[in-house]
């Protein structure tokens, strides 16, 4: 079985036609049917039903295709590996996180990174977002990891993630069988809100304010406190889901998702850098890979 046998079935797959994915793997269309048909005789199963023009995968061919994909994935990924391990130097990146990253599984997947590739060396700093464009553009750091998209044209911000903004409160708040409506306006007579640690949250904060009135507001500057004062019963307070996941898990606080007014103004988290060196190339692709599978 030949890598390139496997890469073009592969893309077969994922264009639904062979002359789409001849033009995509820069071969003729003859050469896509020659290694379609020497993996099929290789695998001795059929993996497409042909119809004349048309292609249909057959169930042993939606079985493989996973496995195909994985095959190559992990072969690109040895060979990244190995390319890391023939350069002796330590390879060294300062990458800014900001300081609502710092909780969740994004450090973990960093120092995964690093235990794969072993000759590169992560400086990580934490940086509040509207300060990490200008360190980027300074070459100060490498690679940025926050809330914020990029207002310049020299930095390249891609999207991770988004998630909701959800109102969370204590776990040990008594909401059984009670109407959202209702919830919100007992969390409100019962627990201060606290607000000021992020700007995302402030025209949700005026909305609710509009419908319900806050009667009580304390003012916090890092959503990782807000988090644990409203563990610790203290208050309530609008926070990126993604922020508290694993809270929720293990029970320790409760959210209240407030449609639609959550998804008006999610959190995004961008992955910045001015250009995607050789060297970067495998940093970007593991966090790419994460985020795709985990997130």
């Amino acid at each position: 079985m030949e890598l390139k046998w496997l890469k073009t079935f592969v893309t077969v797959y994922e264009c639904g036609n062979f002359r789409v994915a001849a033009e995509r793997l820069f071969i003729s269309q003859p050469s896509i049917s020659v290694h379609i048909k020497l993996l099929e005789e290789d695998l001795k199963v059929p993996l497409f039903v042909r119809n004349h023009t048309q292609i249909q995968l057959t169930r042993e061919g939606e079985y493989f295709y996973p496995l195909a994909k994985e095959i190559l994935e992990k072969v690109n990924e040895n060979k990244q590996l190995l390319l890391s391990y023939s350069n002796s130097e330590k390879i060294q990146f300062s990458i800014a996180l900001s300081p609502i990253l710092v909780t969740t599984k994004l450090p973990e997947i960093l120092y995964e990174f690093m235990s794969h590739f072993t000759n590169y060396e992560l400086d990580i700093v934490i940086e509040e977002s509207h300060d990490i464009d200008v360190l980027i553009r300074l070459q100060t750091v490498h690679l940025a990891i926050g809330t914020s998209n990029s207002k310049f044209k020299d930095i390249h911000a891609e999207k991770l993630q988004t998630s909701p903004l959800v109102l969370a409160y204590p776990h040990s708040f008594k909401d059984e069988d009670k109407k959202i409506s209702i919830i919100l306006s007992e969390l409100l007579n019962d627990y201060p809100m606290f607000i000021g640690y992020s700007e995302e949250i402030e025209p949700l904060l005026t909305l609710i304010d509009q419908e319900h009135k806050i009667p009580r507001k304390n003012t916090i500057k890092e959503s990782n406190i807000v988090k644990q004062l409203v563990i610790g019963g203290l208050g309530i307070g609008f926070l990126p889901k993604f922020l508290i996941e694993e809270e929720l898990a293990e029970g320790r606080l409760k959210i209240l998702e407030l449609k639609p007014h959550m998804h008006l103004f999610p959190v995004e988290i961008y992955m910045k850098h001015v250009r995607e060196s050789e060297q970067l190339l495998p940093l970007l692709n593991f966090i790419r890979k994460k985020y795709n599978s985990n997130f």
